[in-house]
């Protein structure tokens, strides 16, 4: 360990995760509730932050849809 927890966001794990190619991955995330992944995506944020090991900062990066939660969780100051 480096010093820090991490986690690794993935909004199609309640669908069973990555299905293995991007096209059937399109459709799964279409019928994604974004309002929910994002809220998801927060408490798991907010419980890093806040577990022993942490020192209360996170560090967040994305790509393609992880960009948009990149840019929602800086929006919130407190946790």
């Amino acid at each position: 360990m480096e010093g820090f927890p991490a986690f690794a966001p993935d909004a199609l794990a309640p669908s069973g995760g990555y299905p293995g190619n991007d096209d059937d991955g399109k459709i799964l995330q279409a019928k994604l509730d974004r309002n929910e992944n994002f809220i998801d995506i927060k408490n798991a944020a907010r419980f890093l932050k806040n577990h022993p090991l942490s020192d209360g900062k996170l560090g967040v990066t994305g790509f393609c849809f992880c960009g948009a939660v990149a840019n929602y969780l800086a929006a919130f100051k407190k946790m």
